[in-house]
């Protein structure tokens, strides 16, 4: 159970993170990339991600600036 609120604890932390960052205009915010977060090992990768122009979700957010 503590392991499990550990890992939500650093995922919640990296999101408030990036909030600031994006807020503040400071840093280099992940911008499309997708940040994934090993727990057993305590590792980190990022991965590219591109928007899909057939997804009505990702129509939404409007044309990438």
């Amino acid at each position: 159970f503590r392991r499990v609120l550990f890992r939500s604890g650093v995922i919640g932390l990296l999101q408030a993170t990036e909030a600031i960052k994006s807020l503040t205009g400071t840093g280099e915010v992940l911008e499309n990339e997708m940040l994934i977060y090993d727990g057993q090992t305590m590792s980190f990768d990022k991965v590219r991600v591109s928007r899909n122009p057939q997804c009505n979700s990702c129509a939404a957010l409007g044309p990438k600036s």
